[in-house]
């Protein structure tokens, strides 16, 4: 693949900071590879996203966000693309915290990375474990609701099918993995 390289063929020109890139096919047939053009999504800055699981006592925040996508509301963790200004991964995660739940987080740790969808998402996304530490008394409007969530009842509202996002089923694995949960 050194011979091919990501062409952006198109950028948003709103302010989601999304574009497209295009790989050409291989001019020869490449054994365990894409034998035809190639399309994938990234943010336009180049930068990873998060998702954060914020711990209150023995609670996690979900949020409900109305996901025109798929046209429902979903229940999920908070999450969010990178900005210039985050210098990492665990400062994009404990801003989507503030940002969404409206609160002071502390203690940020990464609990390693998981790619949405490796067939069509370049970028990946932290998984940020952070403490909860008092209310700002305001978020950015962006969800609908915030839920404080016993963690005990995580597996059941993913067995339930009301937690879908893959990004938060993900992250709640990596969490439990990292508490010695399963």
């Amino acid at each position: 693949m050194s011979d091919r390289e990501w062409k952006t063929v198109w950028k948003a020109d709103i302010e989601v900071d999304l574009k497209m890139q295009a790989l050409e096919p291989p001019t020869e047939i490449i054994q365990g590879g894409q034998q035809h053009k190639m399309f994938r999504f990234i943010s336009a800055n180049n930068r990873d996203g998060a998702v954060v699981i914020v711990e209150k006592d023995d609670q996690i925040a979900l949020v409900s966000h109305t996901r025109v996508a798929v046209g429902k509301i979903s229940l999920e963790l908070p999450q969010g693309m990178g900005d210039v200004e985050d210098s990492d991964g665990i400062e994009t995660g404990m801003r989507e915290a503030r940002e969404e739940l409206g609160v002071r987080v502390k203690d940020g740790v990464s609990l390693g990375s998981i790619h949405a969808d490796t067939a069509v998402l370049g970028n990946k996304i932290n998984v940020i474990l952070c403490t909860y530490d008092g209310e700002l008394g305001f978020n950015d409007g962006e969800v609908l609701a915030v839920h404080w969530t016993n963690k005990c009842d995580l597996v059941e509202l993913v067995k339930l099918n009301k937690i879908e996002d893959g990004i938060s089923i993900s992250a709640i694995m990596k969490y439990l993995i990292y508490k010695n949960d399963l």
